[in-house]
């Protein structure tokens, strides 16, 4: 029973020269199998019993991988906590959201501009209206962190105040958010009207695919991390976020019309796919609103209810003081 944990054991943290002969094994049965196939013994029991050994080394290689990863991860971490700002971004969220949305800011001008240099190039009109989305989204980021890092500064000391600057945040991103779809849904509209659609070079496919799966996933990342937090900067920045994901597959969704679709039904697909982002994204801003102007009534009861504690507290403070004056001189004029 000890030999078979002591084996248990090792097999699950081998030493670093096992992993090597285990990781060199592979490569060799894998390069044995490959052999065997290209010189036409590939249905042979020694090649099924090569396919056999290289499956259960894969997994266990694939094993060691993972728990190399996590040992390095832990150790990274480590270290990491060692240091101010590596601290923050690992145990704080709502830092981590901030630095990663500056980072995003910066890929999304970059990104802007690499679509409007296009447009000058083709002389198109939605490469045109997606530059400036980019730029209209990126610039409600860069708002969102300027400012939520004023608030913290100037209420740092008020949860209440600070708390209702940053929903204050929250509802004009919403409204700003809506203002996005009349720039999208006016283009949409005048390329359709305008009849030339898209104008897309060939190339841009890959581009706009890539981009589209990047925003995509670090949106939905987002999206159920944010579930979590009651911070309305980190709520903005999600939903900001989740915006650029649906401009980037409407972006990728239009690509793919122009190099696949038949031409008549491109006008089509475009005024579906246009009229369903804007549609989300409005009803995205408006939640965002709604949400928003409720919690600032709240926000003002609570700020109602914390003064009329405030003012009766002062109250009793003066009048003890008062009172124990008052008693005090009558005392003395008793006594005289």
């Amino acid at each position: 029973m000890k030999l078979f944990k002591g084996f248990w054991t090792n097999f699950k943290r081998p030493p670093a020269w096992v992993q090597v002969i285990v990781f060199a094994s592979t490569l060799t049965v894998l390069s044995l199998a490959l052999f065997s196939i290209l010189y036409g013994y590939g249905k042979s029991t020694f090649a099924i019993g090569l396919y056999v050994v290289f499956a259960g080394l894969f997994f266990y290689c694939a094993y060691l991988t993972y728990i190399g990863f996590k040992y390095m991860r832990n150790k990274m971490l480590i270290v990491a906590d060692k240091y101010t700002f590596t601290r923050n971004l690992h145990q704080d969220y709502a830092f981590r959201t901030i630095v990663f949305s500056a980072w995003s800011l910066f890929c999304n001008f970059g990104y802007a501009v690499w679509l409007g240099v296009t447009a000058i190039t083709l002389h198109s009109l939605w490469y045109t209206a997606l530059a400036c989305c980019y730029v209209f989204l990126s610039t409600t980021r860069g708002w969102l962190l300027v400012k939520s890092r004023r608030d913290e500064q100037k209420y740092k000391n008020d949860f209440i105040k600070l708390r209702r600057a940053n929903v204050i945040s929250y509802v004009i991103c919403g409204g700003m958010l809506i203002g996005l779809t009349l720039l999208l849904g006016a283009t949409v509209i005048l390329t359709i009207v305008d009849g030339n659609v898209f104008r897309y070079a060939k190339t841009i496919l890959f581009a706009t695919a890539g981009f589209a799966l990047y925003r995509v996933g670090m949106s939905v990342m987002g999206l159920f991390r944010a579930k979590k937090y009651e911070d309305e900067i980190i709520h903005s920045v999600k939903n900001t976020n989740l915006v650029t994901a649906l401009v980037s597959v409407l972006a990728l969704l239009s690509s793919i019309l122009d190099a696949f679709a038949v031409a008549d039904n491109r006008v089509i697909w475009l005024a579906v796919t246009g009229t369903v982002a804007c549609i989300g994204i409005i009803l995205l801003g408006l939640s965002m609103v709604l949400r928003g102007a409720r919690t600032l009534q709240k926000l003002a009861v609570a700020q109602a209810q914390e003064n009329a504690v405030r003012k009766l507290q002062l109250g009793y403070n003066r009048d003890g003081y008062r009172e124990e004056y008052g008693s005090g001189d009558s005392d003395e004029k008793h006594s005289s």
